[in-house]
Parts: structure tokens; sequence; C-alpha cells
């Protein structure tokens, strides 16, 4: 869960941006917010700055609960529709656009599943017949396999414009920075070309 406090003379743009991007972290989601979910946001945002969110107004996006408690919004992964996973020995895989997860065993399947108080945080399970164990994930890597938050879509696919937006989610998550894009300085390149081309 995360808790986001915002002052009252907020930019309501400003606050649809970082709650845009908290949504993506928290919900996993493989694609951003359609025009109804951008149009629900900027509702809540505008409630929120003015004060006309009462508390406890909620609404789901991006599979994402968000709701006004006093002068904080809080955002948090929704229970309904967590992934299962199945990783073969050795196999990588992403659990519910949330998670990449790692089998490191050589021999037996890892089963990942949602587990925890509300069911949203990832429960490892091996499947060895009778003596078969549940593992939480307090430390990242336990029972044979690495588990590693990631910092939403861009994690996946990262347009260079949203790099300073993707190393702030990894930061806040406290996962490792992204690596910086290789033709960082791309557009120079290009102009150059075309101005020598003329």
């Amino acid at each position: 869960m995360i808790r986001m406090t915002r002052g009252p003379d907020a930019d309501v743009h400003v606050v649809m941006a970082a709650l845009e991007a908290l949504i993506d972290l928290c919900g996993g989601a493989a694609r951003p917010l359609d025009r109804r979910g951008k149009a629900t946001l900027a509702g809540i945002a505008s409630a929120s700055i003015s004060g006309a969110g009462k508390d406890s107004q909620a609404a789901t996006l991006g599979r994402c609960l968000v709701q006004c408690r006093g002068t904080d919004l809080l955002i948090r992964r929704e229970s309904r529709g967590v992934g299962k996973l199945d990783l073969a020995p050795g196999a990588v895989g992403v659990w519910d656009g949330r998670y990449q997860v790692q089998n490191l065993d050589r021999s037996s399947f890892l089963k990942v599943l949602g587990g925890g108080p509300e069911g949203i945080a990832p429960l490892f399970r091996r499947d060895l017949g009778p003596q078969s164990a549940f593992w939480e994930n307090p430390d990242g890597v336990i029972g044979g396999f690495s588990c590693r938050r990631l910092a939403g879509r861009g994690s996946r696919i990262l347009p260079i414009h949203e790099f300073p937006l993707a190393q702030a989610l990894a930061a806040l998550i406290k996962a490792e920075r992204l690596p910086e894009c290789p033709w960082a300085g791309w557009k120079d390149d290009l102009a150059s070309v075309a101005a020598k081309a003329l």
C-alpha cells in the first residue's frame, strides 16, 4: 500500500500524473489507463485537492483500489484477479505484472499465487507431494528461487521520455536503478545526420 499526501494548493495535473504512476506500480496492469479511467482519476484528484472527496471515497483503477482518507490518498492492489504462475525448473516469469520470479531449482516446479492477509502478496509453493512447502517473500531469495519487485510497466518496456519517472518508482520501492539508455544522445546524432544530408 502506498500513502500519498497532497496539499490544498497542489496542481491537479501533478496529482493525476503521480497517481497514474503509482497505480501503474501497484496494479501491475499491462496497459495504461484508458480515457474513462483517466476521467475517473481526474475526478478523484480534483475532489481530493478541493476537499470535496469524502473519507472512504474509493474507486478501482488499473487493478488498484484508490481511497481518500482525509488529506491522503491510499493506493493498493485490489484483491480480485491476482495472478497465478507455474515455473518449470530454471524458468523465469512475471507474476501478476508486479514481480519477476526465477525458479533456481533444477528439478521441481515452483507455483506462485496470491497470499498474505489480503491475498495480494506473492506466496510460493513447491509441489513436493505430501511434504509441500509454502514461503512468503520477506527477503527476496528463499528456497531455490528469487523474487524481484518490478517498477511498473517501465520494467518491461521503457520509452526514453519516461526514464526519470521509472527511476523515481524504482527508488520508491528500493529496487536497483534501471540502466541508462545506450542511445542517450540519439537526438543529437540524428540532428547532425540530417544537417549533413542537407
